[in-house]
């Protein structure tokens, strides 16, 4: 289900006791909250930096616009 890079970082998510499993991928993300896991992607990254004042108004902007436009 998953690929050997995804497997090895959910384990080592486990093992470290990682808060956040950061990851794009519907299996990994489905795997990592079966375990527990809290999962985010992209998106949220984005969001948490806009929200806590790591990304001004502008920088977040332009990071959805470049996500909109990728294959995520």
């Amino acid at each position: 289900m998953l690929d050997r890079g995804e497997a090895q970082a959910l384990a080592l998510a486990a093992q470290v006791k990682a808060d956040w499993f950061l990851t794009d991928d519907a299996a990994a993300r489905v795997v990592a909250s079966q375990q527990g896991i809290e999962v985010h992607g992209s998106l949220g990254v984005v969001l948490w930096a806009a929200a806590t004042g790591h990304l001004g108004r502008g920088e977040a902007e332009a990071a959805l616009k470049a996500l909109a436009g990728s294959s995520l």
